[in-house]
């Protein structure tokens, strides 16, 4: 099995243990991040997350621990935030709402460059103002669309 596979496979399990007592999502998850989170700065240090782990009753060497918390620490500031916890232990999701996003998105991107700038929203296509804006924005989120900055989002 080579790194990335395994790699994988160790955040499946996480994901597993985290989301194993309730039905899945974000609360669940938030859960596991506070409890892994010792000093309630909402940032889990490699200390924390090395005891993080051993709650979770997951058994890992000094390797895969190191090689996750390396894999969750996305903005590489030697902590992971709830955004990146989130991002990494999140379920996929399925075909169906995957293929209805996909569909929004596609309907949105006016000019077909897969990223859906203000721009896009204002085109003759769609008549939009502030408020939809911000509400196309915010559903966009919630459906797994993470935006680089403000001003767009990219498809994925």
């Amino acid at each position: 099995m080579d790194v990335k596979e395994r790699l994988q496979n160790l955040i499946v399990n996480l994901r597993n243990r985290c989301l194993f007592k309730g039905v899945g999502g974000i609360k669940e998850l938030s859960v596991a991040f506070r409890r892994m989170d010792s000093d309630y700065n909402r940032r889990i240090c490699y200390q924390e997350w090395m005891e993080g782990l051993e709650i979770c009753g997951l058994d890992v060497t000094e390797e895969e621990t190191c090689m996750l918390f390396v894999a969750f620490d996305t903005d590489k500031n030697g902590e992971i935030d709830f955004l990146e916890f989130v991002a990494k232990l999140r379920p996929p999701m399925n075909s169906v709402r995957s293929a209805v996003v996909n569909e929004a998105f596609d309907m949105l991107d006016h000019d077909h460059n897969g990223v859906l700038e203000i721009d896009d929203l204002k085109s003759n296509r769609v008549t939009v103002d502030a408020f939809f804006c911000a509400y196309v924005f915010s559903l966009l989120r919630k459906h797994n669309y993470f935006p680089r900055y403000d001003c767009y989002l990219v498809r994925s």
